[in-house]
């Protein structure tokens, strides 16, 4: 591992309306990651550095659970897009097409080398 390229820095994009089960996943999977890479004495930093990032500072899940996060930036190596709740097929072209946050990531692609989207 090249030293130029680590700690990646991983946003986790958190919107209106997201799963939260998805975000809090993610961040804690790349925790897990982490202590796991110090512990096998693979590396003595972390691996990943990990920002759950927003158009605004507090967002409400699907769910209805109010979380924080910090503001939108682009120095990040990779963002993940959590889902979001659909209760009809017909949804999904509407929500996608409109969404704010989805219209933001588009237009800051450029500065993120990676778009990952968990299924």
């Amino acid at each position: 591992m090249g030293s130029s390229i680590w700690p990646r820095r991983i946003g986790v994009l958190a919107y209106d309306g997201c799963l939260g089960t998805e975000v809090f996943a993610i961040v804690d999977l790349l925790l897990f990651a982490n202590r796991i890479a110090i512990g096998v004495g693979g590396t003595r930093d972390d691996l990943f550095q990990v920002t759950v990032a927003a158009r605004k500072a507090s967002v409400v899940t699907a769910g209805g659970l109010a979380l924080g996060a910090v503001p939108w930036h682009t120095h990040l190596d990779d963002l993940v897009a959590p889902g979001f709740e659909v209760s009809s097929p017909g949804q999904i072209g509407v929500t996608s097409s409109e969404s704010a946050e989805l219209r933001e990531l588009r237009t800051h692609l450029r500065s993120v080398s990676e778009l990952i989207q968990p299924g």
